[in-house]
C-alpha cells in the first residue's frame, strides 16, 4: 500500500447531486469521528461531512450524505458493522443502516418518541443492536431488535436506569456496559448484573471474549472468567478516556490524555505485556480503528493518521469547502458569499473558497456577525473589534475604541449613514460614526443584545435575549421600550430584527414573529410552526419574509405562509442565520452543519414528503 501521506495529490473533489431540487450543502468533511476498517478500504464517519468510503491504495472517495443518500444527518457519532457486514451509523437524527445498496433509518421508539443521539454502539451475535448515550441517565441502555428500540428488562422486569458511557457485545452475546457509577454492568439476555468493579466508564470486548475496561488511559483492566487483571502506567491520571479499542489480546488502545513525567500523551496501548503511552504528531485523535494486519487508524480534526510499526503517516481528505461547520453568520454581497464561523471569515464566489486570515483583515478573534454597509462593502465583528471591507481594502476599529469594559461584542449593524451599531452582552449598545463613540444603556433592556435593526426612518430597534425591544427614536433621541407586558410582542426573548421595507421592522422571538412600527403593532398567531423559536429573519427582493425557526425554513408574504421546508421534506439541514441575494438565493449559516443554499426561484411550495426508506430484517 502506498504511504498515505503521498495520496493527497490523488484526492479529487467529488460533486454531490442534490436530492431535493434547488438545495446544496457546503461543509467541512475533514473531521473524522468514527472509523471502521474494510479490507482495502476504510469507512469514515465525519462531523458534518457525512460518510466516506475511502480506498487506501488510491485515495479514491465515495461520499454519502443527506444530499445524495439515505443518511438522515451528516454528523456521525458512532459506527459499527454487524455479522452480516452491514453498517450501523448513529447520527443526530437517528440510527441508519446501510447494506451497501439500501438504507434504512431507525429513529423512533414505539410511542413515537425520537431515539437520542447514541454515542456508543455494539452489534451482538444474536443480531440485536445496542446503544447508549454517553453521560445521560434518562435512557440507560437501548436495544434494537429489528423492529423497535426499547430499554430491555430482565425476567423480573428490571431495566437499570444508569448513567452510561459505552457498550460492547461479547462473542457469547452478553452485553457489557460502562457506567458512571463505576460498575461494569452486563446483560446475558435474561438477567442484568450490576457488578462492583471500579473504573468501568469505557468497555470493549475482543474476539476471545475478554472484556477490557477503563475510565482513564493510565490504567487498563481485563476481566475473563471473573478474574480481573490490571495494567498501569503507575502515574495518577484524573482525565477521562473517551474510547477503548480491543483489537486483540495484544492490541488494546485507550484514547485519552495522560501526563507522564511532565509530558502529555494522547493515548495508551497495551501490547499483551505492558501499557505504554504515545504522542500523536497530529493532535489528540477523535477515534481509532484497527486493521487485520495490526495497522491503527486514527481520526483527527483534519483527516486520517495511520500508525504502522511505530511510524506515522497522514492523509488530508480534501473535503474542506469551509474551515469549520460551526457558523455564526452569512452575508451575500453581489455574487460573493461571506461566511463567519469558528474557522475564520470565508469568501465564496460560486467557484472558489478562500478563508481570510487575521493578517489580511487586521482583526483577530472569532467572527460572529456580518452587516452590509449599503455601498457594496461590509462590516465584520469579533470580540477584538470591527473590521470594514470596502471591496478593495480593510480597515479596523479596535475594541478599545468601541468599549472599555469586559462585555462581549455580539452583533453589528450598519445604518444608511455609515454609522455602525454594536450590541453587547451586559454592555448595552455602542454607536460609532467613524469619529466618535457613544454608548447607550436602553431603559429596561438587560442581558445580551441579540439583534439590531434600523428602519427606513433611521429609528434603531434593539432586541434583547431577555427583556424585549427598545427603539431609539431618531426624532426625539429618546428610547421607547416594548415588552410582553406592555405590547403585542410575543416574547421578551428577541433573536432577530429586520426592516420591513416600510416604516417599521419584523421581530423574531422565541415564540413567533411580530411586525412593529412606532404607530402600529401586529403579532402573527397563524404561523405554521412546529417549533416557534425564530432564530433569523430576512426580507427577499420580492418583499416576502423568510425566516428560520428551530427546525424549518418558512416564507411569509405578510398574509400567506407558502413554504415550510424541514429536514424531512427538503434539503434543509439545521437552524442558523439567513441571508438572501438579489437573485433570490437563500443562504443559511448553520450552527454546526456548514452552509446551506436554496434557490427560491425553483419553487416556493412545500415538496412532497420523501418516501420513507424500507426497513430491513436483522436476521
Amino acid at each position: 500500500m502506498a504511504p498515505l501521506f503521498c495520496l493527497l495529490l490523488l484526492l479529487i473533489a467529488i460533486p454531490v447531486a442534490a436530492q431535493t431540487p434547488g438545495w446544496n450543502q457546503y461543509t467541512n468533511g475533514n473531521a473524522v469521528s468514527a472509523i471502521l476498517d474494510d479490507g482495502d478500504k476504510l469507512w469514515l464517519g465525519t462531523l458534518g461531512g457525512g460518510l466516506i468510503h475511502f480506498t487506501k491504495a488510491t485515495g479514491a472517495k465515495v461520499l454519502y450524505n443527506r444530499a445524495n443518500s439515505g443518511m438522515p444527518d451528516d454528523w456521525v457519532s458512532a459506527m459499527i458493522r454487524d455479522s452480516s457486514n452491514r453498517l450501523w451509523i448513529s447520527t443526530r437524527r437517528g440510527v441508519a443502516m446501510f447494506d451497501g445498496s439500501s438504507w434504512a433509518v431507525h429513529d423512533t421508539f414505539p410511542n413515537g418518541g425520537a431515539v437520542p443521539v447514541l454515542t456508543s454502539l455494539a452489534a451482538s451475535p444474536d443480531h440485536s443492536i445496542w446503544g447508549v448515550v454517553s453521560g445521560l441517565s434518562r435512557y440507560g441502555v437501548l436495544k434494537f431488535d429489528g423492529q423497535q428500540w426499547s430499554r430491555p428488562a430482565d425476567t423480573s422486569g428490571f431495566a437499570p436506569q444508569i448513567v452510561t458511557y459505552s457498550v460492547a457485545a461479547a462473542s457469547d452475546s452478553v452485553i457489557w456496559v460502562g457506567t458512571e457509577a463505576s460498575w461494569l454492568t452486563s446483560f446475558n439476555g435474561k438477567k442484568w448484573t450490576e457488578g462492583a468493579t471500579g473504573d468501568a466508564y469505557w468497555v470493549a470486548t475482543d474476539s476471545d471474549g475478554t472484556v477490557w475496561f477503563a475510565n482513564n488511559s493510565g490504567t487498563l483492566y481485563k476481566s475473563n472468567s471473573n478474574n480481573d487483571t490490571s495494567y498501569s502506567l503507575d502515574v495518577p491520571s484524573t482525565k477521562f478516556a473517551y474510547q477503548i479499542l480491543a483489537a486483540s489480546a495484544s492490541q488494546v488502545v485507550i484514547l485519552g490524555e495522560t501526563v507522564v513525567k511532565g509530558t502529555a500523551y494522547h493515548f495508551t496501548m497495551f501490547d499483551g505485556k505492558e501499557l505504554r503511552p504515545y504522542v500523536s504528531p497530529h493532535g489528540a485523535p477523535l477515534c481509532v480503528a484497527a486493521a487485520a494486519n495490526g495497522d491503527l487508524y486514527f481520526g483527527t480534526h483534519n483527516g486520517v493518521a495511520t500508525f504502522r510499526n511505530g511510524q506515522w503517516e497522514f492523509v488530508e481528505l480534501g473535503l474542506g469547502d469551509l474551515p469549520s461547520n460551526q457558523l455564526n453568520d452569512v452575508l451575500r454581497i453581489g455574487s460573493v458569499v461571506w461566511v463567519a464561523g469558528k474557522g475564520g471569515l470565508t469568501r465564496f464566489d460560486g467557484t472558489t473558497w478562500a478563508t481570510i486570515d487575521s493578517t489580511t483583515t487586521g482583526l483577530g478573534g472569532e467572527h460572529v456577525s456580518l452587516s452590509p454597509d449599503g455601498k457594496g462593502g461590509f462590516w465584520t465583528l469579533t470580540n477584538d473589534g470591527a473590521a470594514h471591507f470596502n471591496g478593495t481594502a480593510w480597515s479596523v476599529i479596535a475594541r478599545p475604541i468601541l468599549i472599555s469594559t469586559a462585555a462581549t461584542l455580539r452583533t453589528i449593524t450598519a445604518d444608511n449613514t455609515g454609522t455602525i451599531w454594536v450590541g453587547t452582552s451586559n454592555g448595552g449598545v455602542i454607536k460609532y460614526d467613524g469619529i466618535t463613540t457613544a454608548r447607550y444603556s436602553p431603559p429596561g433592556i438587560t442581558g445580551d443584545v441579540q439583534a439590531i435593526g434600523v428602519d427606513n426612518a433611521g429609528n434603531v430597534w434593539i432586541g434583547s435575549a431577555q427583556s424585549g425591544v427598545s427603539v431609539l427614536v431618531v426624532a426625539t433621541s429618546q428610547f421607547q421600550t416594548f415588552t410582553l407586558s406592555n405590547s403585542k410582542l410575543p416574547s421578551n426573548k428577541v433573536n432577530a430584527i429586520v426592516p420591513d421595507g416600510a416604516d417599521g421592522v419584523w421581530i423574531g422571538t422565541s415564540v413567533g414573529i411580530a411586525r412593529f412600527s412606532l404607530s402600529a403593532q401586529t403579532s402573527f398567531q397563524n404561523a405554521p410552526f412546529t417549533n416557534p423559536f425564530v432564530r433569523s429573519l430576512k426580507r427577499a427582493p420580492d418583499g416576502a419574509l423568510w425566516l428560520i425557526t428551530a427546525d424549518a425554513l418558512h416564507r411569509f408574504d405578510g398574509t400567506k405562509w407558502s413554504a415550510a421546508f424541514t429536514a424531512s421534506n427538503s434539503g434543509f439541514v439545521e437552524s442558523g442565520m439567513i441571508d438572501i441575494g438579489l437573485d433570490g438565493d437563500i443562504w443559511i449559516a448553520t450552527l454546526s452543519s456548514g452552509l446551506t443554499r436554496y434557490d427560491a426561484r425553483i419553487t416556493s411550495d412545500v415538496p412532497a414528503p420523501a418516501t420513507p426508506p424500507r426497513r430491513l430484517d436483522l436476521q
